[in-house]
């Protein structure tokens, strides 16, 4: 790809395709994840809720990775005494199945999540239980600067108490602006489009559908990391919340100082 960098010469540069907002990608890489996540009327509980999520991912391959999370929730809750506290912890492993090169058009990887009941569920900071939650995600590159996401899940919990298995699906597209390089703190910004969905199947709320729409902006800052800004709502009478403010940032720890690929990453790049 080639753009201009304010200069009158044309370099040469490599784009990397940014994460998604929620929705996990189809590629590993060693990269720390930081989430601001401010949810109006959130329904259960009743509270206006402030989250700070990191993940961590780590790479042993182009092929293989492992991804470790947790929320801090700080909760003003409409009826009783505000909470706050860390969540359930996610741990989970990931395997690039097709399209491990970062040239590949097509990729599709398999997942495993386990979240462990570390939050404490009498201050309705975690679930309660363990679930477990096998996965697929794809990529496609469908034209020069546009490309398509899916995340299909189940979460399945392991207490037998009337807890619904829970199916995820989720498509989001983006379109990057691999000719938009305004400075090195914002560069080749990508507008991005998800649904994201739920539907419970089994136990007590069996087949009601949750959809939340979310779009955003994602930009590269500098070679190691990305930007972002989102907003979710829900389009469904059937909900979690009324809206959802996304400020993310992702720091590519395993990324080259310079322009370059990480040889344990399988990134997608235009």
């Amino acid at each position: 790809m080639f753009f201009r960098d304010g200069t009158s010469r044309t370099v040469e540069t490599e784009v990397p395709v940014p994460d998604l907002f929620r929705m996990e990608a189809p590629f590993v890489e060693r990269n720390i994840r930081f989430d601001y996540l401010s949810t109006n009327n959130l329904h259960e509980p009743r509270s206006d809720e402030s989250q700070f999520f990191t993940e961590v991912s780590y790479s042993f391959s182009d092929r293989l990775g492992v991804i470790v999370a947790s929320p801090l929730l700080l909760r003003d809750n409409f009826f009783g005494p505000d909470t706050a506290g860390f969540g359930d912890l996610e741990a989970g492993v990931r395997y690039v199945l097709l399209g491990y090169k970062n040239d590949d058009p097509f990729k599709l990887a398999l997942g495993l999540n386990v979240a462990a009941p570390t939050g404490d569920v009498d201050r309705e900071l975690g679930a309660g239980q363990t679930f477990i939650e096998p996965e697929v995600l794809l990529f496609q590159r469908v034209a020069r600067q546009t490309f398509v996401q899916g995340q299909f899940s189940l979460g399945i919990p392991t207490a037998d108490d009337g807890s619904s298995t829970e199916f995820g699906w989720n498509v989001g597209l983006g379109y990057v602006f691999t000719d938009v390089a305004a400075s090195q703190y914002f560069k080749f910004p990508t507008a991005v489009f998800e649904l994201n969905g739920g539907t419970a199947l089994g136990g007590f709320e069996a087949g009601t559908t949750v959809l939340d729409v979310t779009s955003g902006l994602r930009w590269t800052i500098g070679s190691k990391a990305f930007g972002g800004v989102a907003v979710s709502v829900p389009v469904t009478e059937s909900r979690e919340f009324e809206a959802q403010f996304i400020f993310s940032v992702i720091y590519r720890y395993g990324a080259p100082e310079e322009v370059g690929r990480d040889p344990t990453s399988s990134r997608a790049y235009f």
